[in-house]
This record gives structure tokens, sequence and C-alpha cells, in this order.
């Protein structure tokens, strides 16, 4: 017997890349850092890597922050922090 399960209707698309909406995973384009240099992060590196990623705080964690969104769905908390993200891009993380 072969049995499949199509999680297709867990997939959303951001900015024309699929992800699952059931997983905590955040589309970042390219973790440019505009985001840490906004808010001076110390811990951003020359490659603007994040030196603590792993254990960085829950502020810091857009999949986080999600879960104090209320009447708001995954995709769209996502959308709306890539504009913001586009915002950050574009004044090289000062606003």
């Amino acid at each position: 017997m072969n049995t499949t399960t199509d999680h297709t209707e867990n997939l959303i698309e951001i900015n024309g890349k699929l992800i699952d909406a059931t997983k905590d995973e955040y589309p970042c384009k390219d973790n440019c850092g505009a985001c840490c240099r906004t808010i001076r992060c110390d811990k951003i590196t020359k490659d603007n890597l994040c030196s603590i990623y792993e254990t960085r705080p829950d502020d810091c964690r857009v999949e986080y922050l999600f879960e104090f969104m209320k009447g708001t769905n995954r995709e769209e908390f996502y959308e709306k922090h890539l504009k913001i993200c586009e915002h950050l891009r574009r004044n090289d993380g000062n606003i």
C-alpha cells in the first residue's frame, strides 16, 4: 500500500518563494543585515551574519513576533514584514 500526503495546502508564496505555512520559516531574501544595522546590533559580523544566530533573543526572531500578531495570518504578516525589510534595504539600515 502506497500512501502519500499532499501538503500543498500548507504552502504560501512570498516573494516568489513557496514556504510551508505550518513551519516557522521566514523567507528572508539574503540575510543582508539591514534590520540588525537599524537597531545597531553589535552581534552582526562583517559578512552581515548574526554571530549568535542559533541563540539570538526572541525579539530577533520574526517567527516569534508573529505569535503576538492577532488578527493577521502568517502570509499577511510576512508580506508586511518583507515590505519593511525592503524599506530598510533601500535606506541601508537607516530609518
